[in-house]
């Protein structure tokens, strides 16, 4: 398959933004009800403050995986708060959040996910970001343990079901790169 990437900062492009929140709907409707998955997973603010990473099937010319990553430099600016409520302690700014990781169905098993968390990982580093933050579900850990990520506790968000986790990984200092 045919297949490229796109990066984009979302106030750029209302169309892509359009795209990644069908995309997304589509791939979490298996476990919610289409109407929670709209719900849940429709565009929000962040998303227009937030780079987006998407795969491309230029064949098809659809999105067939999408996330997005989020720079913060204060507590109050975070997405979804309330999930970190009790991780505020711990944390250290500028930091990024990465969420909102969604591949279609028929596309999984195919190391899409961590195609995607490299990418962010990098744009993190290349944004001075001092720390990573990502809120996963159980069957990710091992591999997000492998990327030096950490576990930091139970999620406390339960609108999805499952069992979700916190988990952090620290950045090197790094400096600012002018291509992004």
């Amino acid at each position: 398959m045919d297949m490229i990437e796109e990066v984009f900062a979302g106030q750029c492009n209302q169309k892509k933004l359009e795209e990644i929140e069908t995309l997304r709907v589509c791939a979490w409707q298996p476990i919610l009800s289409p109407t929670d998955a709209k719900s849940r997973f429709k565009l929000d603010a962040t998303d227009r403050i937030a780079w987006h990473f998407c795969l491309r099937d230029t064949a098809h010319d659809q999105f067939i995986a999408c996330s997005r990553l989020s720079a913060h430099s204060t507590f109050d600016l975070l997405p979804d708060p309330e999930s970190y409520q009790r991780f505020a302690e711990t944390m250290n700014f500028p930091l990024a959040i990465m969420s909102r990781l969604a591949v279609l169905p028929r596309f999984r098993g195919r190391g899409y996910a961590t195609r995607l968390d490299n990418l962010r990982i990098e744009m993190a580093t290349r944004l001075a970001i001092k720390e990573v933050w990502i809120e996963v579900r159980a069957g990710r850990i091992a591999y997000l343990e492998e990327s030096q990520f950490k576990v930091m506790g139970n999620s406390a968000d339960d609108s999805v079901p499952g069992n979700w986790f916190m988990m952090r990984r620290q950045l090197e200092d790094g400096t600012v790169d002018s291509r992004w």
